[in-house]
């Protein structure tokens, strides 16, 4: 694990414009982790970045999705510009959204099996 933080440090995942998922169990540490390196990569890199919870870029998928499959002139595609607040944490109920996070997460782990 301290390798693979060292090698996040170096920014090299923002040079190829790649994302970095965290997976673990509640509690592990994860977001502290990657407010860590996000503040290291900030602060002291000069780099930029987006940070976002799951949840967040489930909802915010689902809308460009949704925006995708609008016939032109539709008065819904532009209806929800943001998503509504949310705890932070994974609360997908619908098909649409699991369908979302399960393509997003399934090439998370493709591409982690690739290397």
């Amino acid at each position: 694990m301290a390798r693979q933080v060292r090698m996040l440090l170096e920014g090299s995942f923002l040079d190829r414009k790649e994302n970095l998922l965290a997976f673990g169990n509640p509690g592990s540490g994860k977001s502290h982790l990657l407010c860590a390196l996000a503040q290291e990569l900030l602060v002291n890199g000069g780099r930029q970045m987006r940070f976002t919870t799951c949840a967040l870029l489930v909802q915010e998928l689902l809308i460009a999705k949704r925006e995708l499959a609008a016939e032109p002139g539709d008065q819904t595609a532009g209806a929800v510009r943001r998503p509504a607040h949310r705890r932070p944490g994974l609360r997908a109920t619908k098909p649409e959204e699991m369908e979302v996070l399960f393509t997003t997460a399934g090439g998370a782990l493709r591409a982690r099996q690739a290397c």
